[in-house]
């Protein structure tokens, strides 16, 4: 099995590959394993191209182990996923979930990632361990027969589609009884390329347009109802530093930008 931290490495040199060859600014932060075990994510990721502002987006990677019938499975920890469903976070953090379990694919492991918000996954505490099984083309919760939610408890998270224009539900969206008394919840997924879209079009990530609102951004992050570790901060604020670097640079006729101007790497 592929520890996640290589997952987490190989994707995020992807990431920035992507970006640098298609003529964007990049960085990405790590966050350290006792940080992450309560804060929730595991990358922090910022590009510009030359006409945009600044984009953040964040990953929580997730592991596959493969099993007979699908292609992979993967735990999802019930508390860890309250802290994303968070209000905070729900426009810029995302599950990254890589599906592929050799080593042979590290190259190109971004194209083999599926991609999900946490608000669609259900919160379901009474029925831990939660898993989430990729059977494609679906993405799905399963439970046994003795172990079904009650329908409301699944049903109120169908109006939720972070992936389509605000109040639009997922028509793909399904939740299917089988003859046998298992149960499936479809989950909404993209790959890199829809997720991407979504992000060069405005409709996910958080924006940066003028300087005080990566200022505004940092003290949102400092307010969130969780312990929060320096590290944090410390990523958030290296990405500050390198913007507020380039911003007070002399123009080419030797001022000094306006610090209103949209802000640049």
């Amino acid at each position: 099995m592929i520890p996640e931290a290589l997952y987490t490495d190989w994707v995020s040199k992807n990431i920035a590959d992507f970006f640098s060859n298609n003529g964007y600014r990049v960085r990405y932060s790590a966050v350290s394993q006792p940080v992450e075990a309560t804060f929730p994510f595991d990358r922090f990721y910022s590009f510009q191209g030359a006409d945009s502002p600044i984009c953040i987006f964040a990953l929580q990677f997730k592991s596959p182990k493969r099993r007979q019938k699908d292609l992979a499975i993967f735990s999802i920890d019930s508390v860890q996923l309250g802290k994303l469903q968070n209000a905070s976070f729900r426009d810029w953090v995302w599950y990254a979930l890589p599906y592929f379990t050799v080593p042979d694919f590290q190259q190109s492991a971004l194209h083999f990632v599926n991609f999900t918000r946490p608000l669609q996954i259900p919160n379901l505490k009474n029925h831990d361990p939660c898993s989430l099984r990729w059977h494609p083309p679906f993405m799905m919760l399963e439970f046994g027969k003795e172990a079904h939610p009650e329908p409301k408890e699944l049903e109120m998270y169908k109006v939720f589609d972070g992936f389509a224009p605000p109040g639009l539900a997922l028509t793909r969206r399904a939740c299917t009884v089988f003859p046998d008394g298992t149960l499936r919840y479809e989950v909404p997924h993209v790959s890199w390329g829809e997720l991407v879209n979504l992000l060069l079009t405005l409709k996910g990530g958080r924006y940066l347009l003028k300087q005080h609102d990566i200022e505004d951004f940092i003290a949102q992050m400092k307010n969130i109802p969780v312990r929060i570790q320096n590290s944090i901060i410390g990523a958030l604020d290296l990405i500050k530093r390198t913007i507020e670097l380039l911003v007070v640079l002399p123009d080419e006729g030797g001022g000094s930008n306006d610090r209103e101007e949209p802000v640049l790497f």
